[in-house]
């Protein structure tokens, strides 16, 4: 298990954003593309936005979940948010995640949850994390914390 040691400190101290402050969904999708590289981080700052995301990937993943899921962000949430959504690829639909915080340079830090034993599976999860437009920052990278579930 990797133990990665941090502090969070209040939003407004301009450091990180803490799980608490953070709404994410985790989306199981689906669906293989050859030679494509994980992760895909894409900001989404208008329903319009989240209507082109769907049809961009409509043809390689499943978004039938997705879709019942973003029916809450409407108009009036992209006022004063925006969304980041992030697309996973594992070798097992075992593995779990939780994101456990953004940092101010954009690091979205995520927890990968690795059971013991796992199915054979591979699995392509959408991210969806909601953060205010104060939290907007020119760039975001995904960053992993591997954690042994023994």
């Amino acid at each position: 298990m990797m133990v990665l040691a941090f502090t969070t400190i209040g939003c407004k101290d301009n450091y990180a954003i803490s799980i608490e402050d953070v709404s994410a969904q985790y989306i199981r999708t689906n669906g293989y593309v050859e030679g494509r590289k994980y992760p895909i981080t894409t900001i989404i700052s208008s329903k319009r936005d989240l209507e082109q995301y769907c049809e961009l990937y409509q043809d390689t993943y499943d978004l039938t979940i997705f879709r019942d899921a973003i029916n809450v962000y409407t108009n009036d949430f992209f006022v004063g948010n925006f969304l980041a959504v992030v697309i996973l690829q594992e070798g097992s639909g075992s593995i779990g995640h939780k994101v456990e915080r953004i940092e101010t340079n954009g690091d979205i830090i995520i927890c990968r949850l690795i059971p013991s034993i796992q199915t054979a599976d591979m699995a392509v999860w959408n991210i969806i994390i909601e953060l205010d437009n104060i939290f907007r920052v020119g760039r975001f990278r995904v960053k992993f914390i591997d954690k042994a579930l023994y």
